[in-house]
């Protein structure tokens, strides 16, 4: 009794010690914010953020794929001060990186070396010889270690969604994202402040700088004011929110609560609103593709209500489009005619050319405009004035076309790793949405079907856009990457083990 007793006088006596060491603790984090400032500041909540981090490793994933979706270009969010810059996403990324890598390093967990995973980390080890051979390899390196850090984000992310829940949360953060940049971007629409027009426009388009261009491009109906939302160019935006559309549906779909359908509705009609205003081509293209994909995929249920209210809709929308959007868009002789389109097809002849002049290593990532600049044609002179007067780097000027920047810049080989990368891809969610649907798991080929859709309007949409470096499409493809190997944790299975 009394060994208990001295135990417990020895507690007692201990307590008063630990507000003593609270109020020191908290005096010295106070003089030190006191001091250091801002920095400070954002160093105590950089160690509270990585704590978190450190303790869940895929809070961390989400995160860092909210950060990269919104931070855009130019960094800034929404219409406040608050600043978003990239560099915060990055962080956050690798505090994720160090908080898994380490975790599976000490509970000693099992890299997945898939096979799409092996044919990417092929392309990556073969574009740094390509790189490194070329001449303009000091300028572009950087676009190499930019790549480095999407595949980085890429193997870490199929480690971390190694559930079907953890992998339906996913999809909520990425579409709760297209919410807040298709509402940015229908902002700057109505937003005369946010234009970015003349020859400024083009220079603040080449810096970076977030917001809405007006493009004239010979149109007789008035200019098109082309937003960017949070993605730094009209077209990036659209690409990112059509391979949102399925993502939706599947969330329409899944929703258990009338309230979360209602807000998936309402993220379509705003991004619908704000792929209207981006003005392009390849909008209406792989938009009409994606419906006809989730309807055929029984996504989409049609009933008479339904074609009704679309007819009605189509309707009002004609009436009340811009003509801008009517003329640019919707006629099909400016498919042919018009100086971009015409542009277009003189960059993907170069890339041919440079694909014939260097067929097995290419120029290196990033090469394609530092060796347009060096020809004779009228897009190289657009270019030259463009570096030369405006300050653009031609390391991000591109050829409009995936597959031929691929080609060009790391050669047939990079090109045919690449295909049979994305083409795993497709046949592993193809045949998971099969065998989900033959097992009666509604859920589980909802989501593999939303994440094919989307995995094939990016490959669409490739067509069309030079979109290797796009963060979008590389959180799709993790996504397709994982949701096959779910066979024994979809709800469907849990529920008739339990």
């Amino acid at each position: 009794m009394s060994a208990v007793a001295g135990g417990e006088a020895k507690r007692v006596s201990s307590l008063p010690w630990i507000p003593i060491l609270i109020a020191a603790a908290a005096i010295c984090i106070g003089a030190g914010i006191l001091a250091g400032g801002a920095y400070a500041l954002a160093g105590l909540g950089g160690l509270i953020v990585f704590y978190v981090i450190a303790r869940n490793p895929t809070f961390g994933l989400y995160l860092t794929t909210a950060l990269l979706l919104l931070s855009g270009s130019s960094g800034i969010l929404g219409i406040s001060s608050v600043g978003v810059p990239v560099t915060v996403a990055k962080i956050c990324g690798l505090m994720t990186f160090v908080a898994w890598a380490s975790g599976a390093v000490v509970r000693r967990k099992r890299f997945l070396l898939s096979g799409p995973l092996v044919f990417l980390l092929l392309f990556f080890a073969w574009v740094f010889f390509g790189t490194m051979r070329s001449t303009f390899r000091d300028e572009q390196l950087p676009e190499y270690f930019r790549l480095g850090t999407l595949v980085v984000f890429f193997v870490m992310t199929v480690h971390l969604l190694d559930s079907w829940e953890k992998a339906h949360r996913y999809v909520v953060v990425i579409a709760s994202c297209g919410i807040v940049m298709a509402a940015f971007a229908v902002y700057q629409y109505f937003s005369p402040s946010e234009y970015l027009a003349g020859e400024s426009g083009i220079a603040d388009i080449g810096a970076g700088t977030e917001g809405a261009f007006v493009d004239v491009d010979s149109l007789e109906g008035g200019p098109a004011i082309r937003v960017s939302g949070r993605a730094g160019h009209s077209n990036w935006l659209a690409m990112i929110l059509l391979l949102l559309f399925p993502l939706n549906v599947y969330w329409y779909n899944t929703a258990q609560h009338w309230q979360t359908r209602w807000l998936a509705v309402c993220a379509t009609v705003i991004e619908l609103l704000a792929l209207v205003f981006t003005f392009t081509r390849t909008g209406l293209i792989v938009g009409v593709t994606i419906l006809t994909a989730v309807t055929l995929l029984r996504q989409v249920r049609i009933t008479p209500q339904r074609v009704s209210a679309a007819a009605l809709a189509l309707v009002i929308a004609w009436f009340i489009l811009p003509d801008a959007y009517k003329e640019r868009v919707l006629m099909f002789h400016q498919y042919t005619g018009s100086e971009s389109v015409n542009y277009r097809v003189q960059l993907q002849q170069a890339a041919v050319e440079m694909t014939a002049e260097n067929p097995v290593l290419g120029t290196g990532i990033g090469g394609f405009g530092l060796r347009l600049l060096d020809r004779g044609s009228e897009v190289s002179d657009i270019l030259r004035w463009l570096v030369d007067r405006l300050n653009w780097n031609p390391v991000f000027y591109g050829t409009h076309n995936m597959y031929l920047q691929l080609s060009s810049e790391t050669g047939l080989v990079g090109l045919g790793l690449m295909l049979v990368f994305f083409a795993l891809l497709v046949r592993g969610i193809r045949n998971a949405r099969r065998n989900y649907m033959e097992t009666g798991d509604t859920r589980a080929a909802a989501l593999a079907a939303a994440v094919e859709v989307s995995l094939m309007s990016f490959l669409l949409c490739a067509v069309f856009l030079h979109a290797l470096q796009q963060k979008i499409w590389w959180m799709i493809a993790a996504l397709a990457t994982v949701i096959p190997g779910f066979t024994n944790s979809s709800p469907a299975r849990v529920e008739r083990d339990a």
